[in-house]
């Protein structure tokens, strides 16, 4: 599951059925739970034992600079074991965050993950088909 995508990014994938917490976040809390994590491919081993759990990153919007402590709840925890980190857009909508992941170019007014509950509206980059927060944590 290592990846080859560039590290201290966390892109979005609606292929996922909830967050993975990679290198770029830290285990705040355990539920003291632990999955076993299907690749995408029969070809590749299940890994066992990934642990679930309450993650956090700090994100520094390249806009103004301010720094934010973003939180994801019932997160697979891989930390160093990928480099990067990937956002369930389905998990967030679950919970009442706004994710315009339509690219701008096909006529999306905004390209961003916007917390309404806090006023926070967070920009997305896109690298080829990937919508990601460039972070700096």
């Amino acid at each position: 599951m290592l990846s080859q995508s560039p590290t201290n990014r966390t892109e979005l994938d609606s292929h996922a059925d909830t967050c993975v917490a990679g290198a770029n976040f830290a285990l705040y809390a355990e539920t003291g739970k632990k999955v076993t994590v299907s690749l995408f491919s029969s070809e590749y081993a299940a890994l066992p034992d990934i642990p679930v759990g309450t993650v956090m990153t700090v994100y520094n919007d390249p806009r103004d600079g301010k720094s934010y402590l973003l939180v994801i709840h019932e997160a697979l925890y891989f930390g160093d074991r990928m480099s990067h980190s990937l956002i369930c857009p389905n998990q967030l909508r679950s919970f009442g965050i706004k994710v315009h992941d339509i690219f701008l170019q096909f006529g999306a007014e905004k390209h961003c993950i916007e917390v309404p509950e806090h006023d926070l509206s967070l920009p997305l980059e896109v690298d080829g088909t990937v919508s990601y927060l460039d972070e700096d944590c």
